[in-house]
């Protein structure tokens, strides 16, 4: 405990260098700490994390306009703090010793509560604004297990078939994300809702990490192809780049998203072995790329319909078309400062059943920058 950890929604590619949407980028360190990891945000946009001393202690914070709030259970040296909804109730977990056993833990400064998932090791990951909290458990190992608890009353959470569940986000709908670690030894992310999970997996990526979500289900997440690890916004079908700005960053690993859309996460460089990052989408300046994809079918003309299509940089647009199981790219070409405009394409295709459509606005170096696509059934059934 104590560490991170249906059909599939397929939106991006290859590894992620390109910035999407803009966003002005703060440091969040605690002063003499190893390492710091932020992973929860509320909407007044306090911070909850958690760093590592010196000392080998571990320990749970909140952070707010550049003052650091101590959040350990009394008198326990090792904590995580992991969620945090908007009356400040702070979720994580803690610990007498350093290989637990581990306790669930809620707090706001003042009052402090410990519990457990059925008596067994407990970690709290994220917490709306009804209380409700979502977490894993474990027996004292391997494997570890989804619950979403409510009040006093506990349900388990298991991706069916994985080898362990990480229950990380709940929003006010209860709505739920996380990842989960398959039998084909790898992390995929899922969305859970109305009792349903759905597997999610960035196309191409050996690794795919969903964690925390808000109340528009935009979530955030990052990708890993062997050493590289890189971040991600998704919001319905609709895939954004996202990586920090700062000089030296190596990788971008984005925890949650707030109802603003700021991001937290952390990022390491060759002088940050672990250090957190509030992120705040900016108005003053275009993003790198935008699009709005949608299709229409009748009498045989599939009709891609392009609204907010533009570019402030340099970019490559790719098209492709899925159908019958297979992959029919349609063009591959070059854009660069182009205003935000809407415009439509017809292309003959006849009944085939569902058709579904990828937009790609890519780097220089093929990383995707934004990736939208949609569904259409030229049956004119309900895809």
């Amino acid at each position: 405990m104590g560490a991170a950890a249906a059909a599939a929604v397929v939106l991006s590619a290859a590894p992620v260098w390109a910035q999407g949407p803009p966003y002005a980028f703060t440091k969040v360190q605690v002063a003499g700490a190893v390492q710091t990891e932020p992973t929860g945000i509320n909407d007044s946009g306090v911070v909850a994390g958690t760093s590592w001393s010196s000392d080998g202690t571990i320990h749970a914070f909140t952070y707010k306009s550049g003052t650091f709030t101590s959040m350990d259970f009394p008198a326990a040296p090792y904590n995580w703090g992991f969620g945090i909804n908007n009356a400040g109730q702070l979720v994580g977990s803690y610990g007498f010793g350093p290989h637990g056993p581990w306790f669930g833990l809620i707090t706001d400064g003042t009052t402090t509560t410990s519990y457990q998932y059925l008596g067994q090791q407990t970690d709290g990951r994220a917490i709306n604004s009804s209380g409700q909290i979502v977490g894993e458990w474990d027996n004292g190992g391997p494997p570890e297990r989804g619950y979403l608890k409510s009040g006093d009353t506990y349900i388990g959470l298991d991706m069916p078939g994985a080898l362990q569940t990480y229950v990380l986000g709940i929003n006010d709908a209860s709505s739920m994300t996380g990842s989960f670690l398959a039998s084909d030894g790898r992390l995929h992310g899922f969305a859970y809702a109305g009792g349903t999970f759905k597997q999610i997996d960035a196309l191409g990526a050996g690794q795919t990490f969903i964690g925390g979500l808000n109340n528009a289900n935009a979530m955030v997440g990052y990708s890993q192809n062997g050493t590289i690890t890189h971040g991600f916004v998704m919001s319905g079908s609709r895939f954004r780049a996202f990586d920090v700005d700062f000089p030296g960053a190596l990788m971008t690993k984005p925890w949650a998203i707030n109802n603003n859309g700021q991001i937290v996460g952390s990022y390491t460089s060759p002088t940050c072995a672990l250090c957190g990052f509030i992120a705040t989408p900016r108005t003053d300046v275009p993003p790198a790329c935008d699009q709005t994809l949608t299709l229409g079918y009748s009498t045989g003309t599939l009709r891609l319909n392009f609204a907010n299509f533009q570019a402030s940089t340099p970019l490559t647009w790719s098209m492709w078309l899925l159908a019958l199981n297979t992959a029919v790219p349609l063009w591959s070409t070059s854009v660069s400062s182009i205003a935000p405009t809407s415009f439509q394409i017809p292309l003959a295709v006849p009944s085939i059943g569902s058709v579904v459509a990828v937009s790609l606005l890519s780097g220089s170096d093929g990383s995707p920058v934004c990736v939208d696509y949609a569904s259409v059934n030229t049956n004119g059934t309900t895809p």
